[in-house]
């Protein structure tokens, strides 16, 4: 039975193999340059929104003892700071028109 289904696998190797395939367009726009600073945005505020649907109650039922709980305060109090900074440069950045 393995014999009959190595054989039948060896000839649809070699009936796709055989076949000549287009070569496909890439389906981007040729225009598109990136832009890191716009993925870094997208990423920040991916971020945020990932906070802001966070369920707070069970997160903080997480510590595993004291110094665990202090040492993510820390952390969140941190990206508070950041977050914070962030907002700042948003709201008095003007953008051109």
């Amino acid at each position: 039975m393995n014999a009959d289904r190595d054989v039948l696998r060896e000839a649809v190797i070699a009936v796709v193999a055989s076949q000549h395939r287009r070569p496909r367009r890439p389906n981007r726009n040729p225009l598109y340059r990136p832009d890191p600073a716009f993925l870094a945005l997208a990423t920040f505020t991916g971020w945020c929104e990932q906070i802001r649907s966070a369920d707070v109650r069970l997160a903080m039922s997480g510590f595993v003892d004291e110094a665990h709980r202090l040492r993510e305060i820390e952390t969140m109090e941190a990206a508070l700071r950041k977050i914070q900074e962030a907002l700042e440069i948003a709201r008095t950045t003007t953008l051109l028109p």
